[in-house]
């Protein structure tokens, strides 16, 4: 399991499929997804941004869905790399993601810490 931690205070936990945005929908999947709904008043967040799973072997990945202003991962202070849509990228512990101008860090989560 994943901890994602927004820059607002926000925390949300992903250990599964995962829609994220500031009003996401799930339109496409059978059974269902987590919904993770970002407070984000200046609207730089896409209503449905991005999707986040972690994989059977623990990885954690994101996808932008074709968002208005992009979806970032942040690998330190010189590194980031756009997300595109259909081309999913591996997300690791203490990296950050931006999804517009907001962001997020992420923290594996063991199963003696709670979320």
């Amino acid at each position: 399991m994943y901890q994602l931690t927004f820059q607002n205070g926000q925390v949300f936990s992903v250990d599964g499929f995962c829609l994220i945005g500031r009003d996401p929908e799930d339109v496409n999947v059978v059974g269902g997804a987590k919904l993770l709904v970002v407070d984000d008043s200046t609207k730089t967040v896409s209503k449905t941004h991005a999707a986040l799973v972690v994989t059977g072997d623990g990885k954690l990945m994101i996808e932008d869905l074709e968002s208005t202003n992009g979806t970032f991962v942040t690998g330190g202070e010189k590194f980031e790399k756009q997300v595109t849509n259909g081309d999913p990228v591996e997300i690791h512990e203490n990296e950050r993601v931006r999804l517009g101008d907001v962001y997020f860090d992420i923290t594996k989560v063991t199963n003696q810490e709670e979320v």
